[in-house]
């Protein structure tokens, strides 16, 4: 169905179904959104707050997350306003495949990137550097206990680490 198709049924007389799933972590909702009849295309904002009601999502969490859509492709992509939204619904397949998620960590809440305070000869200077923010509960270096949350990394295979470019 292309989005032509998708105009024309919104301006037709006859009522379509088109099916959605969507999913918000574990949970899977399925709904359907009825054009035609007079009925319109719904708006970028009407059609993410239907989403946002459909799985509960409290305001924290209506803030914090974002939706996407499962291309035919597989690729996933963005529903992020009205262009995006037509797009959507003209390149689904069967049934629109929805997902809701968390917006991600920033680099530095994900790789651990920060700052250390080195003692050079005119006192303590704060320094970028990157640090460990989590480690693997079986892993080896959570096992030897040679490394540990929080620890900087000052070098790797030799090549010191506080002057990289990120």
């Amino acid at each position: 169905m292309d989005f032509k198709s998708v105009q024309k049924i919104s301006g037709s007389t006859y009522e379509v179904k088109l099916p959605i799933k969507s999913q918000f972590g574990a949970e899977f909702r399925r709904f359907s959104i009825v054009l035609g009849a007079g009925k319109p295309i719904p708006s970028y904002e009407e059609f993410i707050l239907i989403v946002q009601d459909l799985h509960r999502l409290n305001d924290d969490q209506k803030c914090s997350t974002h939706v996407t859509y499962v291309a035919s492709d597989g690729d996933t992509l963005p529903i992020s306003n009205n262009e995006n939204l037509r797009k959507a619904l003209e390149t689904r397949g069967k049934v629109l495949r929805l997902i809701v998620q968390h917006k991600g960590e920033t680099l530095e809440e994900q790789f651990g990137y920060g700052f250390s305070e080195r003692l050079t000869p005119w006192g303590f200077v704060p320094t970028p550097g990157i640090f460990i923010s989590r480690l693997l509960p079986n892993g080896l270096a959570a096992s030897t206990n040679l490394l540990n949350v929080n620890d900087e990394i000052i070098e790797v295979n030799g090549i010191e680490t506080y002057d990289t470019e990120w």
